[in-house]
């Protein structure tokens, strides 16, 4: 692994600024203009807000793991590389497959989310055969899919510089969404604060947590750029925790004017952002609020697409996954086998799957991989604690990362249990493929 870092040929260019726009881009998505509505309408009303709250205090002791582990071992490949490189090859490769499905699944999410918001941009309703329903494809969000896949293979850096101008417009938008309908809040539909409907309560208030972490999973991608990252041991550690900062701010406050200005009822559609909007009357705003939304997500799907690749190609640089795997095009330098097979299949979810439970699998998925990264960090001090840190989590590296480690698992646990099971399902067959293939190949 230390021979890794220093062998490393990928140019340094990325400062601190360009890593937290990274993080910012890719995690200010459908966790922003979706979710929200998804999980007051289903889960917890107006609690809500809640949920992003105890959600973004899960993803805070990650992230100070994160950077931990980020500021001593910056090779790419994330979370997959840490394990590798503590826990040993089945416990990284478990971690790693469910990372994948975390990106694959975000990405497919992401995609439906911007086809709500295209559909509504161009006057379509739900009822005019788009909507992601039973027995229906749903086009628009393969179509954005495929676009970003395409993207992605023309080179990494055409598309970090397009996710750069994207990520100062979206917060804009975000923002003009917050002034813009803040005086129309309606004290009276915050209450009842946590409704006492069947499926909510503080129980939905906590599967909305499990389900809105998806929305925080972003910030993993500055990780995957650690090998680009110049001072990676200072770098790193603060673009983390200020990316996590600046998308909680947005979050909390999207959910606060949300809410107060649509009784959480209503809310339980693709593009409840633009729903809240037209409540206000001001139809100029609404129109400049989908179409930031249409392509702030793109550069959402970039970002997934882009990690579910590197990781893959980390696996198969290991050995854990055929070489073909870890294929570089010859004039981009891209890894397009991965992005050609990775897509696809992002495609086929997108298209036939609902939001609810893209959302609901890219959250527990996250979760899986961050409980195992805080595990890390005690493991790493107590067993390594010569190795040089150029961030160490607070109050000595073992308090912090074990209650971000409890803090997962119980919000693994109140998730929904097909889901949980659905995840399950993955991981058995991730272990099929590593006994039957990376057990035999592997480089370790």
């Amino acid at each position: 692994m230390l021979a890794t870092i220093k062998n490393n040929k990928l140019k340094r260019s990325l400062n601190v600024w360009h890593l937290i726009g990274l993080g910012v881009g890719t995690t200010i998505g459908t966790g922003i203009y979706v979710l929200p509505g998804i999980i007051a309408a289903q889960k917890a009303g107006p609690g809500v807000i809640l949920s992003f709250i105890f959600a973004a205090i899960a993803a805070f002791f990650s992230a100070l793991s994160y950077a931990e582990l980020s500021s001593m071992i910056p090779v790419a490949g994330s979370s997959y590389t840490y394990l590798y490189a503590t826990m040993g090859e089945i416990v990284a490769w478990i971690v790693g497959w469910t990372l994948v499905l975390e990106f694959l699944i975000g990405a497919a999410a992401v995609s439906v989310g911007w086809s709500g918001y295209l559909m509504s941009l161009i006057k379509y309703s739900e009822a005019g055969g788009f909507a992601v329903t039973d027995g229906y494809f749903n086009f628009p969000a393969g179509f954005i899919a495929i676009f970003c896949t395409i993207f992605l293979m023309v080179g990494t850096k055409e598309s970090s510089n397009f996710t750069a101008i994207m990520v100062a417009f979206k917060v804009a938008v975000i923002l003009l969404f917050v002034f813009g309908a803040c005086d129309h809040v309606d004290p009276a539909n915050f209450v009842p604060f946590i409704p006492n409907e069947e499926g909510m309560g503080i129980g939905g208030v906590f599967k909305g947590a499990s389900m809105a972490f998806f929305a925080y999973s972003g910030f993993e991608v500055i990780a995957n750029a650690s090998q680009e990252c110049i001072n990676p041991g200072r770098n790193l550690p603060l673009s983390l925790v200020a990316s996590l900062g600046i998308c909680t701010v947005l979050y909390v406050s999207v959910c606060l004017v949300m809410v107060g200005v649509v009784p959480y009822q209503k809310l339980d559609v693709s593009y409840p952002v633009s729903v809240a909007i037209k409540a206000t009357g001001r139809t100029w705003l609404d129109v400049m609020i989908i179409l930031g939304a249409v392509l702030g997500m793109t550069t959402a799907i970039i970002g997934c697409l882009l990690s579910q690749s590197r990781i893959f190609y980390s696996m198969s640089r290991d050995g854990l996954l055929p070489r073909i795997f870890s294929k570089v095009h010859p004039k981009r330098h891209t890894p397009y086998v991965n992005n050609i097979i990775l897509g696809l299949i992002t495609v086929v979810a997108a298209g036939l799957l609902p939001i609810d439970v893209l959302a609901e699998l890219s959250g527990i998925s996250t979760l899986v991989a961050f409980f195992f990264v805080n595990l890390v960090v005690p493991i790493l001090r107590y067993k390594r604690p010569e190795l040089e840190r150029g961030f160490k989590v607070p109050l000595g590296g073992y308090f912090l990362p074990i209650i971000g480690a409890i803090v997962t698992a119980v919000l693994i646990g109140t998730a929904n249990p097909q889901t949980i099971l659905r995840v399950f399902i993955w991981i058995l067959v991730g272990l099929v493929i590593y006994f039957c293939y990376g057990l035999h190949y592997s480089k370790l």
